[in-house]
């Protein structure tokens, strides 16, 4: 039975394999950064190509918000969890791990990749 309130599925999926929720690495970020890591994580698990698309452009709205606004994201504390998505070698695993490490440039280009697959996508 899906738990829409404590478990949401489009929080707790999307990689091949058994992984944390959205929540423990969201939780030690910024409000932006945070908003922008859990669109990217979310993106195709809530509906068609046209929310798909919306997510990944929410996802860079808020990295391009996060420039100008001090981060206090705790590295050490997402360490702990980060390793467990080492083997994705998709553009969603490289636009969230530079979301993570700050790369925001870099985030924002694989999230492009990202609406770009899907607007091909049948």
């Amino acid at each position: 039975m899906t738990d829409n309130v404590n478990h949401p599925k489009h929080y707790t999926s999307g990689f091949s394999f058994k992984q944390p929720e959205c929540i423990d690495f969201t939780r030690h970020m910024s409000f932006c950064r945070g908003n922008a890591f859990k669109y990217v994580w979310r993106c195709g698990l809530k509906g068609d190509k046209d929310k798909a698309i919306e997510d990944l452009k929410k996802a860079k709205w808020y990295l391009t918000h996060n420039r100008y606004t001090t981060d206090p994201t705790n590295f050490e504390s997402l360490d702990a969890v980060f390793f467990l998505l080492q083997e994705e070698e998709t553009h969603k695993y490289k636009a969230l791990k530079n979301i993570v490490t700050g790369w925001f440039g870099t985030a924002i280009r694989e999230i492009d990749e990202m609406i770009k697959e899907i607007e091909v996508s049948e």
